[in-house]
């Protein structure tokens, strides 16, 4: 995980929450419906370039994800944005294992969904609204690019997961 991305605690997650903070679930629909913090919003990682002014300004955003490594891409992406955002370090997974409530879909108690798909898997089909994933053989990651609504600026909305090279 980058260490400049400004992470919390579930502890301090919830407190945030209790304060006002969205929890922002970026995780994809599967995972949704088999279980989430109670009062989370939910806009998956692939939607996030469509939904994000959707999203209130006004108020933090922690985003969460299985582990906090997509949910990291989305505080990056965010945070360019122009949004105050935060990651949950370790993700659902950290939240469970911290004893923090998680409720399925149709209201019963929830689990974390266990993907084991590689990195990016999650992105095909192709991001929708016009972004997409770049790889360059230099570097050993890739970086998501989401654009704007129409897609039609040179410059992305949002670009997550590597540097702006």
């Amino acid at each position: 995980m980058d260490s400049d991305v400004p992470t919390v605690t579930p502890e301090e997650a919830t407190t945030l929450v209790e304060e006002g903070a969205v929890l922002l679930d970026v995780r994809e629909d599967d995972e949704w419906a088999a279980g989430h913090a109670p009062g989370a919003r939910h806009v998956s990682l692939r939607r996030l370039a469509a939904e994000h002014t959707s999203l209130p300004s006004d108020r933090p955003l922690v985003a969460v994800c299985r582990s906090g490594s997509r949910s990291q891409m989305a505080t990056v992406a965010l945070l360019n944005a122009g949004y105050e955002a935060v990651n949950l370090a370790g993700g659902m997974q950290a939240w469970a294992a911290a004893g923090h409530p998680l409720v399925a879909e149709g209201g019963g108690p929830g689990r974390v969904a266990c993907r084991s798909e590689r990195p990016f898997e999650h992105l095909d089909p192709p991001v929708e609204d016009g972004g997409h994933v770049e790889a360059d053989a230099a570097r050993p990651h890739r970086r998501l690019v989401l654009q704007p609504a129409g897609g039609q600026s040179p410059q992305p909305a949002l670009l997550v997961g590597g540097d702006r090279r």
